[in-house]
């Protein structure tokens, strides 16, 4: 049955409820009625009332002033597509259709009219596509929640206008391309979960404008470059970057983190000496990429050869292996072989520890001698 009639039918039903409630029905409950529709309401765990009156009884739905203000369904079997008719409830502060399994994009048109909406949550459903600008008329939106979908294309500079906004959280999608430098406009925005999607390009020192961010999770990205400093976050919490490319951090000791997790980069003891009680909680950073490039050469008998393991670090431990095995008295970080003979093939390796930083062992990419017989002039 056509959706429209579908509501006309439920308004005649209604004709003995208080002709206050009359704009409930007229203005928000096809739209209701339509979304139990397009997400298959028969099936879902708890459809208590609907389609039935006052809309007020309807599981999951508040009222306020003849008006539909909340729609809480999460985790309710919720499975289909979102309603063409979203639009209409433009009295909506909450939406939570979290953990479900909606398939579809986030609604454009729709969202320039739910303009008093402070709580949008989409997350673990199965959204895609990207979000649209329009997201920028949502001017009142304190949480916007869409992780664990398949969201795909970049941040888009539209969220710089959110000023609002507290908690931004779209980690584990396919976000791609660098974080807007319009994000950082967001004054009081409390937590930024950005990690597991394929971010990438360095982290703006702009970063430092957000002092009231607490939690900010980038982890499990395609970021690079140095970490910028980030002394302004005084009331910080935790800092996850764990899981991309980054090469420089500083030095946060002063400030109070519970958690700080630098894991799978490119740091080296420089990066973790200064903070090694920088987290009170919990503080990863190992394992790191690997140092220096690898190579292959081919020596004569006789030659000299120099290879270097040197890494940033106040209190580092060499030792250099050839084929796996430790080279005893080899522990600089260098390693000079004199007049190169035939027992001198094979490849070399140095692992690189430190005595303040003892969970982290760097190790050197190996570098490959081959022996030619012909002795050097």
């Amino acid at each position: 049955m056509n959706n429209f009639y579908y509501g006309l039918l439920l308004l005649l039903s209604i004709s003995n409820t208080a002709f206050s409630q009359l704009a409930i029905y007229t203005l928000d409950s096809m739209a209701l009625v339509e979304l139990y529709n397009t997400t298959n309401g028969a099936s879902w765990k708890n459809n208590t009332n609907w389609l039935k009156t006052p809309v007020s009884s309807w599981h999951g739905v508040s009222v306020y002033a003849n008006r539909v203000t909340k729609i809480e369904l999460a985790n309710n079997n919720l499975k289909g597509s979102l309603p063409s008719l979203l639009g209409e409830l433009t009295e909506l502060t909450e939406l939570n259709l979290s953990n479900n399994l909606i398939a579809d994009s986030i609604p454009s048109t729709e969202l320039q009219t739910l303009q008093k909406l402070e709580n949008l949550n989409l997350s673990n459903n199965q959204m895609y596509s990207a979000i649209p600008n329009e997201i920028m008329y949502l001017k009142k939106l304190s949480y916007f929640k869409l992780n664990n979908n398949t969201i795909s294309g970049s941040i888009p500079l539209a969220l710089g206008n959110l000023s609002e906004l507290v908690s931004l959280e779209l980690q584990n999608n396919q976000l791609s391309d660098p974080i807007p430098d319009t994000l950082y406009s967001l004054k009081k925005l409390n937590y930024l979960g950005l990690e597991g999607n394929q971010l990438s390009g360095q982290i703006s020192p702009y970063i430092n404008k957000l002092k009231n961010l607490e939690y900010i999770y980038l982890g499990n990205n395609q970021f690079s470059g140095d970490f910028p400093a980030i002394d302004s976050l005084t009331i910080l919490k935790e800092l996850d970057i764990s899981l991309n490319q980054f090469e420089n951090f500083p030095d946060v000791s002063l400030l109070n983190l519970m958690g700080l997790y630098l894991s799978d980069n490119k740091f080296t003891f420089e990066d973790i000496e200064p903070n090694i009680t920088a987290a009170s909680v919990m503080f990863l950073y190992s394992p790191q990429d690997s140092v220096k490039n690898s190579f292959q050469l081919t020596a004569n008998i006789g030659d000299t050869l120099l290879f270097i393991a040197t890494v940033k670090g106040a209190n580092n431990i060499y030792q250099w292996y050839k084929n796996d095995t430790l080279l005893n008295g080899e522990n600089n970080d260098t390693l000079k072989i004199y007049s190169v003979g035939n027992s001198d093939e094979g490849i070399y390796t140095c692992k690189i520890t430190n005595s303040i930083a003892t969970d982290l062992t760097l190790k050197r990419r190996p570098i490959q001698v081959t022996v030619n017989n012909i002795t050097s002039v």
